[in-house]
């Protein structure tokens, strides 16, 4: 079925090429902005990995020195006591 138009062709020609290159370029604009985004988050991926590594040596070296300063208390405590 076939559509009847009012305007001659080369009005609808441009009309119509004129809505396919705006629809071309919103589309481009939208997969660079994902891009982006996706790039964005990548990157805030890797830098929570690293301050969670960080985190947990921190907390591993907080409990070791804990350990340490129990054990000095411990040792500080049986010589006073003797």
């Amino acid at each position: 079925m076939k559509r009847e138009y009012k305007c001659s062709e080369t009005r609808l020609v441009d009309y119509f090429e004129s809505s396919r290159d705006k629809w071309k370029e919103r589309s481009m604009n939208y997969q660079k902005e994902k891009k982006e985004l996706l790039i964005e988050v990548r990157d805030l991926r890797r830098s929570r990995n690293k301050w969670k590594d960080e985190c947990l040596k921190l907390k591993s070296a907080l409990k070791e020195f804990q350990d340490k300063e129990k054990k000095t208390k411990e040792l500080l405590q049986t010589i006073l006591n003797q």
